[in-house]
């Protein structure tokens, strides 16, 4: 059963990129970033206080040693990883994007090797060069075929596949940080604790937003005070982002 967790918030994942594509080149990577946390954070916390309600549990554990990693981990994969991850995403398009971030696992199992002295078997290290040299030929089979970029969106750019590596290597970040906050406060609920990583990284969203971004100018492009064509997939993207996806992704780990 612990294994279909990955798996679904794998499928969510697959479907945000689509989604993500037409909201941020509609209103630029950092307001869509900062608008969905925010709608996001504000859905989870509604989810984990009428769950701790019914369940006759608090959703509350200030004080706990995991509130640290957790807000370490929301800046990692979704302040830094996902804007990086939106810019690349308007550059090379969804497929290209999504492709590349198939090194963000394998970005985790090394991290987690490097801070936490988690053990690589054997396996996992002959699957990391496999990924590795696989995607290294996709690359360099993309630069050649220039017949692709007419038939869907994005285009080959050495800038756009570097800023998704680095998004993929934030994200992985990310998930060793995840795993740590489990690993210091085993009782912290699953739901509780993605709602907390989410909002934390809404806030900081908001502040770097409003820091980097002129005020109108975010009323402005907000995506949604967009036509319906930007707010459809602007919501479905942040229900099975941040909130769904989150939710598998988070009991996963």
């Amino acid at each position: 059963m612990s294994i279909l967790f990955p798996l679904l918030s794998s499928v969510c994942w697959t479907f945000t990129a689509l989604f993500f594509a037409t909201a941020s080149k509609a209103s630029g990577p950092l307001v869509v970033n900062a608008t969905r946390l925010v709608v996001a954070s504000v859905l989870l916390w509604g989810f984990a206080l009428i769950v701790a309600a019914v369940n006759g549990q608090s959703a509350i554990f200030w004080g706990s040693p995991s509130l640290l990693w957790l807000m370490l981990s929301a800046f990692s994969g979704l302040i830094a990883g996902d804007f990086l991850y939106l810019k690349s995403l308007s550059s090379l398009g969804p497929r290209r994007t999504t492709q590349l971030l198939t090194i963000s696992p394998i970005a985790t199992v090394i991290i987690s090797r490097i801070l936490f002295n988690e053990t690589i078997a054997l396996k996992s290290l002959i699957g990391i060069v496999v990924v590795v040299v696989g995607l290294i030929l996709a690359v360099m089979n993309e630069r050649k075929d220039s017949e692709k970029k007419h038939r869907e969106p994005g285009t080959f750019s050495y800038m756009g596949y570097a800023l998704c590596a680095m998004a993929a290597i934030f994200h992985g970040a990310g998930a060793s940080l995840v795993r740590k906050a489990f690993l210091a406060d085993t009782s912290i609920d699953p739901l509780v604790a993605a709602a907390f990583r989410i909002s934390s990284a809404a806030l900081m969203s908001i502040v770097w937003m409003v820091l980097a971004v002129n005020i109108m100018e975010i009323v402005k492009t907000n995506p949604a005070r967009k036509s319906s064509h930007v707010q459809i997939p602007f919501f479905a993207e942040t229900m099975l982002g941040p909130v769904v996806g989150i939710i598998f992704y988070i009991t996963a780990l």
